[in-house]
């Protein structure tokens, strides 16, 4: 119901909507391509706002990853016992997040990055990368602020959420984005089943690459972005826990400069 709603192009339904949700988040509109809410077509459209062109420069730096999404870092640390921290006390397996083998990105770093109600919701490349795999993992619905991770065991493992296998270089790394409640949508821009799934499926994809910067997904209502990166690509040395991040922001080094094609 909530997603029909939200894509329903009734002129009552739509600006109720756009109106109490901007109000409620402190949406600012200054930066989007559309400045007014009479300019989207229903609240779906409005969520998933696009940016005014140069409002995200992307770090141009040849050793830079940078942040994928606006967001906040939840937490930043190393892949130990193939196990991530999801707040302080409560941890997970990696094995339960991605539903792939773990033992090569042991001593990798991860970093969580949460988006308010009130962030742009597309989601980029953080570096130049090919999409080899995509794992669709139907789940639950919970939120993913900052008191659900405190409170929800095995929060991240446990909802919605699409687990990309990326390539750099030959090295695979992982980019995972996590719905939440309410409609929980992902939509990507690519051939890719489209939430909510009704069953787990895993879908290979040949020659789907992306320069930095480039935009890969976008989220329909709550959302997570876990990066995962194994130690001999890179790390995520440029950011703590609690920093702001905006798109194109470098939070990463690669440890080499990405072949070219």
């Amino acid at each position: 119901m909530m997603g029909a709603l939200s894509r329903s192009s009734n002129w009552f339904v739509k600006t109720t909507f756009i109106h109490i949700f901007k109000s409620i988040y402190k949406v600012d509109l200054r930066e989007a391509a559309r400045k007014t809410p009479g300019q989207y077509t229903n609240f779906e459209d409005f969520f998933t706002r696009e940016l005014e062109t140069g409002t995200r420069p992307i770090c141009p730096d040849i050793d830079g990853v940078t942040s994928p999404v606006d967001g906040t870092v939840a937490q930043l640390g190393t892949i130990q016992d193939h196990s991530l921290v999801q707040s302080k006390g409560l941890e997970f397996s990696l094995s339960s997040l991605i539903r792939e083998n773990t033992e090569e990105l042991e001593g990798g770093q991860y970093i969580t990055l949460y988006l308010a109600p009130k962030d742009y919701h597309r989601i980029h490349a953080p570096l130049a990368l090919s999409i080899e795999n995509t794992r669709a993992i139907p789940g639950t619905m919970f939120p993913v602020n900052a008191s659900a991770a405190e409170s929800v065991a095995d929060l991240f493992a446990r909802n919605v959420r699409l687990v990309c296998r990326f390539s750099t270089n030959g090295i695979n790394h992982y980019g995972i984005f996590v719905g939440a409640l309410i409609v929980s949508g992902i939509k990507t821009r690519f051939d890719c089943e489209q939430t909510p799934y009704a069953t787990e499926s895993s879908q290979d994809h040949e020659n789907l690459e992306f320069q930095r910067g480039e935009e890969l997904a976008r989220f329909v209502l709550g959302s997570t972005v876990i990066l995962i990166m194994p130690s001999d690509l890179g790390s995520f040395d440029q950011v703590n826990m609690g920093d702001t991040v905006r798109l194109g922001q470098r939070i990463g080094s690669l440890r080499a400069p990405i072949e070219t094609r």
